[in-house]
């Protein structure tokens, strides 16, 4: 299978899996209010930043090994990982739930936040079965997983919403979605795969050998997500809930080319940079194609969310939803750099040089959180802390793109 069919066979599932989300959204708007959309995005704020690091980042060193029994036992290394982290997380919730709430000023979560630890538990496993289903080059069980994850969860958030469960009926949703997808990757990694060399020995001297995964990477993919998912929490906390519905729902929407190409891209580059590289050859050609496809690709569908949100916001979701179209304009070009540059942050992992990339993921949380806290101590509004946000956003993917170019060179130097 060549580099373009793998992408359109992961991109196939991709777009069902956007466009579900997409086509019942006008539904859900009218089924659920922009609160219960705050409640819900702060639930996913607290499970996706959990979720990120639930393996230490080991899912990723799945595609380092030649030997496949090694690849296994990095993989059930990371599923063991996120089991014990996700009881340690539940415990802590036992004991001191409300405190954790309070201190996130997330109190409108109640006792659902408990059903945070399985999901997470869910994302770490279908982070390790993504990666693994990616080296086997699975790419129609990926694709056909991300399908019907979005099916499923588009189904139980209507049905619940029309029974009036509120935020409750948006959060079993993403319980859904994680369960079926599992099973789905799952269902095809099995398959042929030599189970039994799996050992606790094995298991040991694989995390070993790929720390440097778990000490780098792992607190560089937890500043990332900060960066991202604090923008949530604070906006709850200094606009209000509200303020945060329309956040999240611009931010899902500018998302979709993001998901529906960069991913597919992202992890089709992966796999075949990941090739290229352990054969001994620079992969400089496929990262310059690969941005400038990108870039083609994006520009048209990005300028038009830009010029035409505010109108389209309002006659597809309401009225009441004209100032998501505001925000979504706002943060347009910074969602269209994030697009070409999402891709091809696997280049750290693939030259094996995470540090200088931890170093940009926590300059880039720092300026997510002082670009709110700047807008909120000044008085200046929801309006203003958005576009700070989106301003230091493009000017910080620009250095992420000019970094991983660097970073090719100077492995193709050294070889």
């Amino acid at each position: 299978m060549n580099y373009r069919k793998k992408i359109l066979t992961l991109m196939s599932g991709t777009i069902v899996a956007q466009s579900v989300p997409l086509i019942v959204t006008p539904i859900l708007t009218r089924l659920y209010s922009p609160s219960e959309f705050g409640t819900l995005a702060l639930f996913i704020s607290i499970i996706t930043v959990f979720g990120s690091v639930i393996n230490l980042r080991y899912e990723t060193a799945i595609m380092n090994p030649i030997d496949d029994d090694d690849a296994l036992n990095v993989a059930a290394g990371g599923v063991v990982i996120a089991l014990l982290l996700s009881i340690a997380l539940a415990l802590l919730l036992l004991v001191s739930w409300e405190q954790f709430l309070e201190l996130l000023n997330a109190t409108s979560l109640k006792w659902w936040i408990f059903l945070a630890p399985p999901i997470v538990f869910l994302i770490g496993v279908f982070n390790v079965l993504n990666f693994y289903n990616t080296r086997l080059e699975n790419y129609r069980a990926i694709s056909d997983a991300n399908a019907i994850k979005s099916i499923s969860g588009a189904v139980v958030q209507v049905i619940l919403g029309f029974l009036n469960f509120g935020s409750f009926g948006l959060i079993l949703g993403q319980f859904t979605m994680q369960i079926v997808s599992s099973h789905t990757l799952l269902s095809h990694a099995v398959k042929n795969q030599n189970i039994k060399s799996i050992t606790f020995k094995r298991i040991v001297e694989q995390i070993t050998k790929y720390k440097d995964f778990a000490l780098y990477l792992m607190p560089a993919t937890l500043a990332n997500v900060l960066g991202f998912n604090i923008v949530n929490i604070l906006f709850s906390s200094f606009f209000g809930v509200a303020s945060l519905g329309f956040l999240s729902m611009t931010t899902r929407l500018l998302g979709l080319p993001t998901q529906i190409i960069g991913s597919s891209v992202g992890q089709v580059f992966y796999q075949e940079a990941t090739v290229v590289k352990n054969a001994g050859k620079n992969i400089v050609a496929i990262f310059s194609s690969t941005v400038r496809r990108l870039f083609m690709i994006g520009i048209i569908p990005f300028s038009i969310m830009f010029l035409l949100a505010p109108v389209l916001f309002s006659l597809v979701f309401g009225k009441e939803w004209y100032i998501a179209g505001i925000y979504l304009r706002i943060l347009s070009p910074m969602m269209f750099i994030r697009f070409i540059t999402a891709p091809i942050t696997f280049v750290p992992n693939i030259v094996e040089k995470p540090k200088p990339y931890l170093l940009w993921q926590i300059g880039f949380m720092i300026t997510s959180i002082a670009s709110i806290l700047i807008a909120y101590y000044l008085n200046m509004g929801s309006f203003y802390a958005i576009t700070f946000y989106g301003m230091q956003g493009v000017i910080q993917y620009v250095i992420l793109l000019i970094l991983c170019y660097r970073l090719i060179v100077g492995n193709l130097h050294k070889t």
